[in-house]
């Protein structure tokens, strides 16, 4: 009704059906045309959204199933791919990968063909070599040497560091969910120190080979940052590494 009664007026005011019109009565034909207008824009906002019909659930359900859930953050949607844990292996270097994930997706076969790992063959790293005896003992025994090595394993590996990393964390990327992420912006550099330690000061890094060297598998000790938790550092693996 009020669309048609704006094309009226809009008709009248160019034909000059009601002759010669000042410019007063023109300005206000104008502003009512527009007052008419905005009502029609908020009347279209206020409409309500079409509602989902039955077979539209039928085929969103379906389409969940098939391809995985969707996850609704804000306006965007992004869906979440599942394919479970990987059970097939690459016939060439024994890699571990998802059958959704072989060369050619759209073939099925129980023979998959893989390329990501290592090209079908065409990449080949050399074999791991078997550590020395007494870090290979650590690593794999069963006494109370080696469970404790594994326990503090990261502590007796930074007593062995020349240098420390330095740079600006970024802590912000943690606070959401999901697996941790170590990210420094900016250049990243390393703590060296000076050759002598400073007055009152216990060694660290390149110092501990140099200063104080009778003393060097307590100042190694002292110098690791979880020296303090559950299950103590044990001198004689010190000695021994």
């Amino acid at each position: 009704m009020q669309n048609r009664k704006r094309r009226k007026e809009q008709l009248n005011l160019k034909r000059g059906k009601k002759g010669v019109c000042t410019v007063e009565e023109t300005t206000k034909m104008k502003y009512r045309l527009a007052r008419l207008k905005r009502k029609e824009i908020l009347k279209e906002k206020r409409k309500p959204k079409r509602t989902r019909t039955g077979n539209e659930d039928a085929n969103q359900e379906n389409s969940s199933k098939e391809y995985g859930e969707t996850e609704k953050r804000g306006d965007a949607e992004s869906n979440i791919w599942n394919f479970g844990k990987p059970k097939f292996r690459c016939e060439h270097c024994n890699a571990l990968l998802w059958y959704e994930k072989r060369l050619r997706p759209k073939v099925k076969t129980k023979k998959p063909a893989f390329g990501m790992c290592c090209k079908q063959g065409k990449i080949r790293l050399p074999p791991r070599q078997n550590p020395p005896n007494y870090l290979n003992n650590l690593l794999n025994g069963e006494g109370e040497d080696s469970k404790n090595f594994r326990e503090n394993i990261r502590s007796y590996n930074s007593m062995f560091s020349f240098t420390s990393t330095g740079g600006v964390v970024d802590k912000e990327i943690n606070k959401d969910h999901g697996p941790y992420v170590f990210r420094m912006d900016g250049q990243n550099y390393h703590h060296i120190g000076t050759v002598l330690p400073k007055e009152g000061s216990k060694p660290r890094w390149a110092q501990l080979y140099i200063y104080d060297t009778e003393n060097k598998v307590q100042n190694k000790i002292e110098a690791s940052r979880s020296s303090n938790g559950k299950t103590p550092i044990i001198p004689a693996i010190v000695a021994g590494l």
